[in-house]
């Protein structure tokens, strides 16, 4: 279900002028959920450090989150 979401909300902002702010805001949305996701498997396989490390390397590497 959740893949299917961010699927749409891909396709919405691609189908939508790239200065659409709303299209960037769900943009924005959909990719902070699926890192909320992550540190949810995270905490419910109760690893501690790497929920650290997955934000750190994505902000180092893809900018903001």
């Amino acid at each position: 279900i959740i893949s299917s979401f961010c699927f749409l909300i891909y396709r919405f902002q691609k189908n939508n002028d790239d200065n659409n702010e709303t299209a960037q805001n769900a943009s924005d949305s959909a990719k902070k959920a699926i890192v909320a996701m992550f540190i949810a498997l995270f905490a419910k396989l109760d690893m501690v450090i790497a929920p650290f490390w997955f934000i750190w390397l994505l902000s180092f590497y893809m900018g903001n989150i």
